[in-house]
């Protein structure tokens, strides 16, 4: 079911679950694009900590964060939506790898890892698997769904 939240954000179809949400795809109408729907679950204690945590994080292997809003009772974060597939998915499609490319990924992914530890206040992910690391077209990898 389709609704538009807050006269920007389209609701357009679901791309995943889990423990702290529900997720969609999402088009934002004023920039036109793409974007990611996170519907906190109802039971989730602090609604806002995944988007605190994330809202001022500026890395390439990072999803953005656009807003957080209270929508007729739901709450959602509003973020970039990440094109690709996630490794999971590219694990149960046999998806075979190289050498040269499975470090590039595990260098990417430490990288990333390195810039969330050494914050003023460290920042650990909780939920590192291959579900919640996505493969851009690019070659480059984003560390999503902090499972906050």
């Amino acid at each position: 079911m389709q609704k538009v939240l807050d006269g920007r954000y389209q609701t357009l179809e679901p791309i995943g679950a889990g423990g702290g949400g529900t997720i969609y795809k999402g088009y934002h109408l004023h920039l036109q694009k793409y974007i990611v729907l996170k519907k906190i679950h109802k039971g989730i204690r602090d609604k806002n900590r995944e988007a605190e945590i994330l809202k001022n994080l500026h890395h390439t292997s990072l999803p953005q964060i656009y807003d957080f809003i209270d929508s007729e009772g739901d709450t959602f974060i509003v973020m970039e939506y990440i094109e690709g597939q996630s490794f999971k998915n590219l694990l149960s499609r046999n998806q075979r790898f190289t050498q040269k490319q499975a470090a590039e990924y595990g260098t990417q992914l430490l990288e990333v890892l390195e810039y969330l530890h050494t914050q003023k206040i460290p920042i650990i992910h909780g939920d590192i698997k291959p579900g919640n690391i996505m493969l851009r077209p690019n070659g480059t990898i984003t560390l999503i769904d902090f499972g906050t």
